[in-house]
């Protein structure tokens, strides 16, 4: 016979009191601690805005302010060489990722996975011919930062007032014992909140390595490793991604006092060392231009949805993409809506750019009232060669309209039809 289901809640509810009165048993009686300082300062909105601070203190210029920051990206892609160059570029006062240039200033670079001898080769491969940085200090073993290793590290910044990046390689090696009473967010805020209290306190970068999931996320701030206490807590997050075996890589750089960055980068495996190519999002377009262009020059002429299938994208936007192509020039479309290099994108062959110039018609003779006659030139190398007249009217989108499309996918594929329709117009007013 089964027990009534309250009496079962009953019992359960005695259950969990017992247990409840036997862990406050076994553990030890604490006082209230006392509090270690007062609450902190009111001010007015009005003292705020009086205030003078400082400017920002990059050690990186648009990556690394001062605060904690945390680098996260898969084992083994290349975070301990890409920290290095950090440390060597601030500490000779040089270029950080070979483009960005950085003041001097003392650094601290803690290789916690590395032993002396491991750490001697990769800093001579860092430096290759230059010269020993002066402001470069470096170790391979530091206490957690709950066992005395905050203290090490604040009394190593008072001996240091030009401080301005240590590195921290990796977060486990320092990371305070947790408490398995508390919380998973908890947890994770208090391993780092130290570290960001000496950040501030001192106008002084501290980095921190860090891993990343395994699994991917839309959000970058998803990727590090963890619950949401660590990156609570940074001040900004650097997240590298690259693809295993790959010298490409993204680094993209998210912080509280400055926009969102997003760099390509570059592995050199000889000089062991990361180069910035520029925006990755301007990266990546050169490279699926260069994609479709290779496609299109093994092929008669394909349509965006057969582009996309092979190239592996998305219709829609492989379809915007060949669209803005044959608007720069660089592939032909027909009226059929296929794409092709037949009159561009061909080394050699002079790129021919329609331009539509509107005015208004008086006398409508039959057309509907306010609709513009166009005349469609066809310029080749400054000179105008053809002259057509067409009745059909069409607006360009403003940018704002293909901002406001980009939510709506009704409305941006009613743009991207409208625009191929009349590029396919304008081709065939000019056969």
């Amino acid at each position: 016979m089964s027990t009534p289901p309250l009496v079962n809640n009953v019992l359960r509810g005695i259950e969990e009191r017992h247990q409840r009165a036997a862990r406050k048993k076994a553990a030890p009686h604490l006082a209230p601690p006392a509090p270690q300082r007062p609450s902190g300062k009111i001010c007015s909105a009005a003292e705020l805005l009086a205030r003078e601070f400082p400017a920002l203190r990059w050690a990186i210029f648009s990556l690394l302010a001062e605060g904690l920051f945390l680098l996260a990206g898969r084992p083994k892609l290349g975070k301990s060489w890409l920290v290095l160059n950090f440390a060597v570029a601030i500490a000779s006062g040089g270029f950080a990722l070979g483009t960005i240039k950085v003041e001097a200033g003392d650094v601290l670079y803690c290789a916690l996975e590395d032993g002396a001898r491991r750490l001697q080769e990769r800093l001579r491969r860092a430096l290759g011919i230059g010269s020993v940085p002066d402001h470069l200090y470096l170790a391979t073993d530091w206490r957690p930062f709950d066992r005395g290793g905050l203290e090490d590290l604040e009394d190593w910044i008072k001996g240091h007032p030009q401080a301005r990046l240590i590195v921290f390689d990796t977060l486990e090696r320092v990371r305070p014992s947790e408490d398995s009473r508390a919380r998973l967010y908890h947890s994770d805020y208090q391993a780092v909140q130290g570290l960001q209290d000496l950040a501030k306190k001192y106008s002084v970068c501290i980095l921190v390595v860090h891993h990343t999931r395994k699994l991917d996320a839309s959000d970058h701030l998803d990727l590090v490793s963890g619950s949401t206490g660590l990156t609570g807590a940074a001040d900004g997050v650097l997240i590298l991604k690259r693809s295993r075996g790959d010298s490409d890589a993204t680094l993209t750089a998210n912080g509280r006092d400055f926009p969102d960055t997003e760099l390509a980068l570059k592995f050199d495996g000889e000089l062991c060392d990361w180069r910035a190519l520029g925006s990755a999002a301007e990266y990546r377009m050169s490279n699926e231009r260069r994609d479709v262009i290779e496609l299109l020059r093994k092929s008669d002429s394909l349509t965006p949805k057969t582009v996309a299938e092979i190239l592996g994208r998305e219709h829609g936007p492989t379809k915007k993409l060949l669209w803005t192509m044959a608007k720069d020039g660089e592939v032909h479309a027909d009226s059929k809506g296929r794409y092709s290099l037949t009159n561009a994108g061909v080394p050699g062959n002079p790129v021919t750019a329609p331009v539509t110039v509107s005015e208004f018609d008086g006398n409508p003779r039959g057309n509907p009232k306010n609709i513009v006659n166009q005349g469609v030139f066809e310029k080749n190398n400054g000179r105008v060669t053809t002259v057509t007249k067409v009745t059909k009217e069409y607006q360009e989108p403003t940018k704002e309209e293909w901002s406001a499309a980009a939510s709506d996918p009704e409305e941006w594929e009613r743009l991207v039809t409208a625009a191929e329709r009349h590029a396919i117009e304008h081709e065939e007013s000019l056969a």
